[in-house]
């Protein structure tokens, strides 16, 4: 039976089972080749106790992680049966504070390292050396929303999955590591934070804070530190760096709640609505908090 979210539930068993009984058909075949172990469908990640047992989310918050976390191609997408996920290189989250930015970024990225781990050799799936790292990363206006406020909640998520036990090979509030050269990593707007590093998912976290050219030239002119990138150049950094690498399936993801009138996560928002590349969400915190409420 197809689930609501496309995915055929009965197929998964049916492999795990014939696998258990040493079974090779050449649908299985295929599986066995590009994965060890067979990846569970988002639905599953995020809500069994086996791996994250998190609360359900709204429609737009499990929507943003579906099409955020998509790193799969097409084609193997329709080997596991889990059907069509659109596929963009970009999105952008307007929501208001408190809506689950933060939240929705760290299961995107614990979604993406899982994904990755679950191929037998993911580097050679993406055509790559098979010593080179594959990254994700989140960038924060500065180093404190950087480790405290995102990425040691995501190590911690991490830890408690009873999936993950055991499989981080090192957690601290800047970088964790994962087998199969997995890499996730925090950095902040004043370091070169997205230098040498091979990027399938950049997450800039409230985007909007970070200074716009003008503001850090300003700066810079009345002596005072600057961070070293603007929101503008920071943006197309990361997007390059993603695109040289996962030209198909890396994704920058940009979140924010409007500071003012035209600011920088307005702009990438009215940019990307009549894109197809690009996947935009807007929405007050009780329209996408499903915890809140207008009052």
């Amino acid at each position: 039976m197809e689930a609501a979210n496309g995915y055929d539930d009965g197929l998964l068993r049916e492999f795990r089972l014939r696998r258990e009984k040493g079974e090779q058909p050449s649908s299985l075949t295929s599986i066995g080749v590009l994965f060890d172990p067979l990846p569970a469908p988002l639905e599953e990640f995020l809500y069994s106790e086996e791996f994250l047992g998190m609360e359900k989310l709204s429609p737009k918050q499990y929507e943003f992680v579906q099409i955020g976390s998509q790193i799969y191609k097409k084609e193997t997408l329709e080997l596991l049966g889990w059907g069509e996920v659109r596929s963009v290189t970009e999105l952008v989250a307007q929501w208001g504070k408190s809506s689950g930015k933060d939240h929705v970024s760290m299961l995107i990225m614990a979604r993406v390292l899982y994904q990755l781990y679950c191929l037998r050799m993911p580097q050679r799936y993406f055509g790559m050396s098979k010593v080179s790292t594959i990254d994700v990363m989140n960038v924060a206006y500065n180093t404190d929303q950087a480790a405290d406020v995102f990425f040691g909640p995501l190590v911690s998520m991490l830890q408690e999955s009873k999936f993950f036990q055991g499989k981080l090979l090192s957690a601290s509030r800047r970088h964790l590591m994962l087998p199969k050269n997995l890499h996730g990593y925090s950095g902040h707007s004043y370091e070169e934070a997205l230098e040498g590093k091979n990027l399938i998912v950049c997450v800039l976290d409230e985007v909007s804070a970070f200074k716009t050219k003008e503001e850090v030239e300003q700066l810079m002119r009345r002596r005072l530190r600057a961070p070293r990138y603007s929101a503008e150049s920071l943006f197309d950094m990361a997007k390059s760096s993603v695109a040289s690498r996962f030209p198909q399936v890396g994704k920058v993801i940009a979140l924010s709640f409007p500071r003012f009138k035209g600011d920088f996560i307005q702009q990438l928002y009215e940019r990307g609505k009549n894109d197809p590349t690009t996947y935009v969400s807007f929405g007050a915190t009780w329209d996408v908090n499903p915890t809140k409420t207008r009052a």
